[in-house]
């Protein structure tokens, strides 16, 4: 198994606008309000492309899950 550094990932994703993985990127570095922001991103994007349910479900999940971190911090 590999180790890559999250922040040298988060700026690669980011560069390439690769929303999900920055959302993911950022809850893992504890960077919520950053997360929150890419995930509401992408249940925008959902929304107005191709409403795809169980991706705006999923987006939803993690919304939820940051809303409790953040209410901890």
């Amino acid at each position: 198994m590999k180790f890559y550094p999250a922040e040298e990932c988060l700026i690669v994703c980011t560069k390439y606008d690769m929303t999900e993985a920055c959302a993911i990127l950022c809850k893992n570095v504890g960077r919520y309000k950053e997360s929150v922001e890419h995930y509401i991103k992408l249940v925008n994007k959902s929304i107005i492309g191709t409403p795809d349910s169980k991706n705006v479900l999923h987006f939803r999940k993690e919304l939820q899950i940051l809303n409790k971190h953040i209410q901890a911090i």
